[in-house]
């Protein structure tokens, strides 16, 4: 035992390091961080000469036409992009010699894939493509359908359920107009005799009606082999602690955002078939049928499609322009001085739009030390960095989740939508707080059976997440100084005996033990309903202990730790419990329950973790043998080998099971 409190005291554990950071971005900080602001602006302002002379000499050369496909019917959209000044950019980079330059350029011109074996070789990371993988390729190809198959049928009771069929024919035709679709043709008039077909749908999101693509059919016959990472909210902070480590005072940020990004790039014209995009004729109520000339917002294709753009326009911008940015998908966050934030956002703007060809959207360009980043409210406005949703966003969810409380139904596509929107929420909080309550959510969202009624388990989730967002603002403090410097964890074991709980706290020299009698002994057992399994009865007494601590430590931090942590700053440190019980370690960790009370015992749990702030929870394994909260628990007689270890008796330990959050 005195072993394993030695090795845990040990531990250490930063929220940042520059290890952690993308080897461009950080070598883009430092270089930015070691000049002033005039000669940085100076330095931009310099390549966005050159840059524009160069793009301005490659457009009007006779090789510029060679860089596109002549026959495809969406060349003027490609032609948007000045492929010629991509590849001596990529060159510039280094990258010419990688693979990217082959594969990217040649597809910005000539149309990216919509299906088959899909990698990009010196983007990102490439898994190996095994035989299995190629094989089971070659057989969905049987996805193409013909003209008179009975799943057209079957599309189009489906779309005129979904209503708003004026509403996609007056999308679909400013499509058409814009040269991203071609159409409409009947199923019949189709100029393809096999083909895939993609159902048109519509999310509302607020005010926006955003038209989706259904392509599960069509994702059957890709196979992705390339990872994408994308880099979000922490990210940010990472880059601004690194700014400032390096010396960057005052601070600001700002967001750019593409306009119409998947739209900007053509897919492969010989693979039209495999995404054929269809909806229901407002006045016939036939299908109308659509070819793509660009990427579908739908397909996994143009997931990876895009975000090899995104990474170009972010490496660009770190390895050309000096500028320190980060995309997530077509949004862009860069951070830079006070003073040169303005210029920064400008020259970022100059050079992808005039000189590449990309269009950014005017009216949500920001720049500020406070702004909306990917759904959260990010503040550098000082050293201590501030995450947090605003209450609008807060009440907007909870209205959601209320609506589908209400009906008792959410559908796969609702599932999608409030995963995403959930997933924003949950970065302005540190660890996996709130995550166990998204896995029912995403369950649905990729349940392969069509049923929308709530279960058990669904309806607890969205529950805990309503009470959560009643009670908390997800509002989180990071002080930069302290990010790289390596925090001690409080470490917390517990154990438990047939009605007797133990818990023992360690954090830097402070050494704690307590105990109490279980809530069950002493309450209305009818409220605590356990089975007749003795690993049952244990695991209550076991998970009651990690609450009871829990609530404790949160509670009475200042009593255990006076000398050494404020308020501010106690949600800064991690908390580590160390659980002998497997099942209850299992059921924390995931977050839920087939039996009910250890449900609500867990959604207690990560309430808790949410209303105190808690920076990061981790729920660890320990054998009993190593387990030192087994001595205030049941060993009552060698309470005094914990005390020659160092641990000091706290009273005031009570089960906080009878006061338990019912959410």
């Amino acid at each position: 035992m005195a072993e394993h409190v030695l090795l845990t005291s040990q531990i250490r554990t930063t929220q940042y390091s520059e290890r952690d950071m993308e080897p461009d971005l950080l070598k883009c900080v430092q270089t930015y961080a070691g000049k002033p602001t005039a000669q940085n602006s100076a330095f931009r302002q310099c390549r966005l000469i050159y840059w524009a002379d160069r793009a301005k000499t490659l457009r009007n050369d006779n090789s510029f036409g060679e860089y596109y496909d002549e026959h495809h019917p969406a060349r003027a959209i490609a032609e948007r992009i000045n492929v010629p000044v991509v590849e001596e950019i990529l060159h510039a980079m280094g990258a010419a010699t990688n693979g990217v330059k082959n594969e990217f350029v040649h597809r910005l011109g000539f149309g990216f894939p919509v299906v088959d074996d899909l990698r990009e070789e010196g983007v990102f990371d490439v898994r190996p493509l095994s035989r299995s993988a190629k094989k089971e390729f070659i057989e969905t190809k049987a996805a193409l359908i013909h003209k008179q198959h009975p799943l057209l049928r079957s599309l189009r009771r489906q779309c005129i359920r979904d209503g708003n069929w004026k509403e996609i024919a007056d999308q679909l035709q400013i499509e058409v107009e814009k040269g991203w679709l071609q159409g409409p043709y009947t199923v019949h008039d189709l100029p393809v005799d096999h083909f895939i077909p993609i159902r048109r749908f519509i999310v509302v999101q607020g005010e926006k009606h955003r038209g989706c693509d259904n392509g599960r059919a069509t994702n059957k016959v890709t196979r992705v082999h390339t990872p994408i990472s994308l880099l979000g909210i922490d990210n940010a902070i990472a880059t601004a602690a690194s700014m400032i480590e390096h010396g960057v005072e005052h601070l600001s940020q700002a967001v750019l955002d593409q306009s119409d990004a998947y739209k900007s790039l053509i897919a492969d014209s010989t693979q039209q078939r495999y995404a054929v995009v269809v909806a229901l004729n407002a006045t016939t109520q036939e299908l109308e049928c659509y070819l793509s000339n660009v990427l579908c917002f739908g397909t996994e294709s143009a997931v990876l499609d895009y975000n090899c753009l995104s990474r170009f326009v972010t490496a660009a911008a770190r390895r050309i322009m000096g500028i320190p940015a980060a995309g997530y998908f077509d949004d862009f966050h860069m951070l830079a001085r006070a003073d040169d934030i303005e210029g920064m956002a400008e020259d970022f703007q100059f050079f992808f739009s005039n000189i590449i060809g990309l269009i950014f959207k005017d009216a949500k360009k920001r720049t500020g030390q406070v702004l909306p980043y990917l759904g959260v409210l990010v503040d550098v406005s000082s050293s201590v960095f501030s995450l947090s949703i605003t209450e609008e966003r807060a009440s907007k969810l909870r209205g959601a989740i209320d609506a589908i409380l209400d009906e008792d139904s959410l559908s796969s596509s609702q599932a999608a939508k409030l995963v995403g929107q959930l997933g924003f929420v949950q970065q302005s909080m540190s660890g996996s707080i709130g995550r166990a309550f998204v896995h029912p959510i995403r369950t649905r969202q990729y349940s392969k059976v069509n049923v929308a009624k709530l279960g058990a388990r669904l309806r607890d989730a969205l529950r805990w997440w309503k009470e959560a967002l009643c009670h908390s603002r997800f509002h989180r403090q990071i002080d930069a100084s302290l990010l790289s410097t390596p925090r001690t964890p409080i470490i917390i074991y517990t154990d438990a005996s047939m009605g007797q709980l133990g818990v023992c706290f360690c954090y830097k020299s402070h050494r704690y033990y307590a105990s109490t009698h279980s809530a069950v002994n002493v309450a209305n057992r009818d409220r605590f309903p356990v089975g007749n399994k003795d690993e049952e009865n244990i695991q209550l007494y076991e998970t009651e202990t990690v609450i009871s601590a829990q609530h404790f430590l949160n509670a009475h931090h200042e009593l255990l730790f006076p000398e050494e942590i404020l308020d501010d700053l106690f949600s800064n440190i991690p908390q580590y419990y160390f659980i002998d019980n497997v099942c209850t370690q299992a059921t924390l960790v995931k977050g839920h329950s087939e039996n009910r009370l250890f449900n609500d015992m867990t959604k207690s749990f990560w309430f808790e973790a949410v209303t105190a702030k808690t920076a990061d929870v981790w729920l660890e394994r320990v054998e009993s043998a190593h387990n030192i909260a087994d001595l205030p628990s049941r060993q009552l007689g060698r309470i005094r080998e914990l005390e020659r270890m160092g641990f000091a008796y706290i009273p005031g330990f009570t089960s906080s099971l009878p006061h338990m959050h019912e959410v």
